[in-house]
């Protein structure tokens, strides 16, 4: 005779492939300045990059062009953390590597951190290799309506004129570059029918 096996409440399996479900809402987003780059959101308080297996985000050849000094890469090249500070939740990038990581075109320097801030560009090896542009979910886009925000990760201003600026953009499904112009409604009264906001293909 075969014993029987206990049986699970269905409401308990439910509630078990609900939770798993879910999926948690990232804290920040890295943007690819390379076309061959993912994006990636951060949603762990920690993730590792480099050319070894083991990091979160591993480098490989085809997400860099020819020219690229994909032998410079370290195999454990810097992190990203989020770390609890007598000023709250900060973020820090942590430079590993051997030939260096630079962030915001200055070099970090091999055991040490910086903060990492929303718009911060970060580039491997050399400072001109800029790969990713960090962007800080938990700021910048509350300063933008939601119709924006749920089409468009709105970045750094890529210039202002006498009518509005000009930011750089990326789409939130395709990570494709745009150049948003917002233009203030208040400004001009013949404004009054545009909806302050145009986007435009990189």
């Amino acid at each position: 005779m075969c014993d029987l096996l206990p049986t699970q409440d269905i409401a308990e399996c439910q509630i078990h492939e609900e939770e798993s479900a879910v999926k948690e809402k990232p804290w920040a987003r890295l943007l690819p300045l390379r076309g061959s780059i993912p994006a990636l959101d951060l949603v762990k308080d920690s993730y590792t990059f480099g050319r070894d297996d083991c990091c979160d985000f591993k480098f490989s050849h085809n997400m860099f062009d020819k020219s690229a000094p994909f032998s410079a890469f370290s195999k454990l090249h810097f992190r990203i953390a989020r770390e609890s500070t007598s000023q709250g939740l900060l973020v820090f990038i942590h430079d590993l590597s051997s030939n260096g990581t630079f962030l915001n075109e200055a070099k970090i320097g091999k055991g040490r951190k910086q903060p990492l801030n929303n718009n911060d560009e970060i580039a491997l090896a050399i400072k001109s290799l800029k790969c990713f542009i960090f962007s800080d979910l938990t700021s910048v886009q509350t300063e933008f309506p939601p119709e924006v925000t749920s089409k468009y990760t709105v970045c750094r201003r890529l210039g202002r004129g006498a009518c509005g600026e000009v930011r750089l953009v990326f789409g939130r499904e395709s990570c494709q570059k745009y150049a948003m112009k917002i233009v203030q409604k208040k400004t001009f009264s013949f404004l009054a029918k545009a909806n302050g906001v145009r986007v435009f293909c990189c």
